[in-house]
């Protein structure tokens, strides 16, 4: 049997590979805790541990009584662009809390004829699983910097915010299994709207040696 951090990972992305293909519309009640544990043979606390990993994402939001249901994402605007001089597809993407934008982001993929980027994927999937609909998962290396910067230019523009305000960057960086760029983009987070929260276990690694 699966250790209990592997089910629940699996679950999570069993349930976003659902959700980023269409399985599981906006809206749609995702099955129940108890069905959960059925099907992945576990306890409801890792049930549990999976569906707040997926609330926390912004995939899915519970009513209490009734379930968990995929989230829509209406208040987030995306610009698809085609640079043709380049050979690059640039997607520009604002996300909202209560109508206030909190995050600008930018990314840059290499343009390929016969495998466009479809609009339904750009909405739901992370920066590596749109580039995934291109190429396997398993061969995408996935490189992250975090710094805080100071807002300027069309972070201002976008974000609504003065010149000066603290903002949070994450610049990420995909590579092919040749050490080969598939992939750039930065989110510029406004500071009021975020903050780093790690987990490390090292439970899993003590088994394994034992």
């Amino acid at each position: 049997m699966l250790l209990a951090s592997t089910i629940y990972e699996q679950i999570v992305q069993d349930i976003r590979f659902k959700i980023n293909r269409g399985a599981l519309k906006p809206g749609g009640m995702i099955p129940s805790e108890s069905s959960l544990c059925r099907e992945y043979n576990t306890t409801r606390m890792t049930v549990r541990k999976a569906l707040a990993l997926l609330t926390e994402g912004g995939y899915i939001y519970s009513v209490s009584g009734k379930g968990s249901f995929v989230c829509e994402p209406d208040h987030n605007r995306h610009i698809l662009h085609f640079n043709e001089k380049q050979k690059t597809v640039v997607i520009r993407r604002l996300s909202y809390s209560q109508r206030e934008p909190f995050a600008y982001d930018i990314k840059y993929l290499p343009y390929d004829k016969g495998k466009p980027i479809v609009e339904e994927v750009i909405q739901y999937a992370t920066f590596p699983e749109i580039v995934a609909a291109r190429m396997s998962l398993f061969s995408v290396k996935n490189e992250l910097t975090i710094w805080v910067k100071k807002a300027q230019g069309e972070e201002i523009k976008f974000l609504k915010t003065e010149e000066g305000h603290p903002l949070m960057v994450i610049e990420q960086k995909l590579f092919d299994d040749g050490n080969k760029p598939v992939g750039w983009g930065k989110i510029y987070f406004r500071g009021e709207y975020c903050h780093l929260h790690a987990v490390s276990s090292f439970s899993d690694r003590t088994k394994r040696a034992l």
